[in-house]
């Protein structure tokens, strides 16, 4: 078996001693915010913009939680197709983290249903809804709570 190697935004590709044990939940959150910004070019073609853009992202996940940036990032998607082009980079991530704000403020209350928000992301929506489930949502959708 060859070397596999692992995504890291700060440093690239790395390998992996295969000795390790992964736990792989990390990745799998990781990865379902990646698709969702990848799959609609949401952080712009700028590649410093994207450094930052990227950046700004992952400080959103630390504040909010990745369930609520995935929420608020559909409706967002869902609010900003009525302008073309589609707003992207940080003017996108600007909106997103008014919305994370607003829902901090009067409780999360996304409108989208679990079927409209897995149309427009292509993600299992139990993982971000469980947000809505948890009484703090800053802790919903963690590392072993569901099984693979």
């Amino acid at each position: 078996m060859g070397t596999r190697f692992l995504y890291d935004n700060s440093i690239g590709l790395c390998p992996v001693n295969p000795s390790m044990t992964l736990d792989p939940w990390p990745l799998v959150l990781q990865q379902r915010l990646r698709h969702l910004v990848d799959s609609y070019t949401l952080a712009g073609t700028d590649p410093q913009g994207k450094l930052v853009f990227h950046h700004r992202l992952e400080r959103l996940v630390h504040e909010y939680s990745r369930a609520m940036v995935e929420l608020a990032i559909a409706e967002t998607l869902l609010e900003g197709w009525q302008e073309v082009p589609l707003v992207r980079g940080m003017p996108f991530l600007s909106q997103v983290h008014g919305r994370l704000r607003a829902w901090q403020m009067e409780g999360c209350r996304p409108y989208l249903t679990p079927g409209q928000f897995q149309s427009i992301t292509g993600l299992d929506a139990l993982l971000s809804f469980s947000c809505l489930l948890s009484e703090n949502p800053r802790t919903a959708a963690q590392p072993g709570d569901y099984s693979l």
